[in-house]
């Protein structure tokens, strides 16, 4: 009889700990989510800055001489959370040139999700979580700028930032998600996709609200990433 109660004592102890831990790894979520939207906000913070100062958002990248993406929307907040930073940095030089990876490490810690365990020597601990979309209709395309007045959809509903995870994109590379070649399915495996390792992913919205997009549906996305409502159709 003694052995049965010491049994069933040690099952109740494994299912609390289960129980605890679990719980424990529910609230770390919730919390690097939180953090991560706070992220989110302030980058679309710096963006907003930007458009007070130039009258417009940046472009989603700067292209050199031939055309090609030279220097990301990224960088160029970086004159108001790192001005040394951008200081140092050179437009007139490609975005991985010798000089302007020195300034890598100089990477602001809200360019990437807490949930994002990345050891000091990881190849990968440049890389960034969070993006724009970039597409002929959406706040961000390619070299050209929009500004608030192009919008045809109000600001609290219309995409101005996006949450990914495993993109392997160095923060400083002039490259986002694509609004013709990405998934709008959240947590895709085969395509980028919004998709983070807390439970669902985040995405600020041009005013600079944050709202969780686990129960976005692939049509609702697509919508929302555009500046302006989609035609109706006959």
């Amino acid at each position: 009889m003694k052995k049965i109660l010491w049994i069933s004592g040690a099952a109740l102890t494994l299912a609390f700990m289960a129980w605890f831990v679990n719980g424990m790894a529910k609230v770390r979520d919730s919390a690097n989510s939180l953090s991560c939207s706070g992220h989110l906000c302030c980058i679309g913070t710096y963006l907003h800055n930007y458009h007070e100062k130039y009258g417009h958002f940046p472009p989603a990248y700067q292209v050199d001489a031939s055309g090609a993406p030279a220097h990301s929307w990224r960088v160029l907040l970086m004159l108001w959370d790192e001005p040394k930073l951008f200081a140092d940095y050179r437009l007139d030089e490609p975005w991985n040139s010798p000089n302007n990876r020195k300034l890598e490490s100089l990477m602001p810690s809200f360019f990437r999700c807490p949930s994002e365990k990345i050891s000091e020597d990881s190849p990968n601990r440049w890389h960034t979580n969070y993006f724009v979309v970039v597409g002929n209709d959406t706040l961000f395309p390619g070299p050209k700028s929009i500004s608030f007045k192009d919008l045809g959809r109000p600001t609290a509903s219309t995409v101005m930032l996006v949450e990914a995870t495993g993109q392997g994109i160095h923060w400083m590379e002039p490259r986002d998600l694509n609004y013709d070649t990405m998934s709008f399915e959240i947590n895709d495996p085969i395509k980028p996709s919004l998709s983070a390792k807390h439970r669902f992913p985040n995405l600020a919205m041009a005013d600079v609200t944050r709202i969780y997009s686990g129960n976005l549906s692939p049509e609702q996305f697509r919508k929302m990433v555009l500046i302006k409502p989609l035609p109706k159709l006959d």
